[in-house]
């Protein structure tokens, strides 16, 4: 009888997390069909296009980043969709091999002003971790 529910159980947990990987790579489908992520956040691609002077380096509909080369390495600046379809902005740096991250930031599209306040608290966190 355990033997039974045991397995009964494993089928579930495989199912639930087979489904969930299927309901992933429809939303990430669907983003790259309709211009990926950098379409539908353009305040966010806004300001890295502009106030600090990035060029996309990847979205993969889960995820996009820019970067931008400084003296000392690589900038990279993104945001990434959590299982939940929430957004997190990410920042990290790439010096001589060592990646220093910075800390992830809510995305909330509240007007330019805040999303850059993110940004930056995203980005001075670098050196503090």
């Amino acid at each position: 009888m355990w033997t039974i529910i045991i397995i009964l159980v494993a089928i579930f947990i495989i199912w639930a997390i087979v489904s969930n990987n299927k309901d992933n790579e429809k939303i990430r489908d669907f983003y790259i069909q309709t211009g990926g992520l950098v379409a539908r956040h353009k305040n966010f691609t806004d300001i890295l296009e502009q106030d600090y002077d990035m060029v996309l380096k990847y979205d993969d509909g889960r995820r996009f980043c820019f970067k931008k080369q400084l003296s000392t390495g690589e900038l990279n600046i993104g945001l990434k969709l959590e299982s939940d379809n929430s957004g997190t902005i990410f920042s990290e740096i790439i010096e001589n091999g060592v990646n220093r991250k910075g800390q992830n930031v809510v995305y909330r599209d509240l007007g330019k002003e805040r999303l850059r306040d993110s940004i930056k608290l995203s980005v001075n966190n670098i050196y503090r971790n």
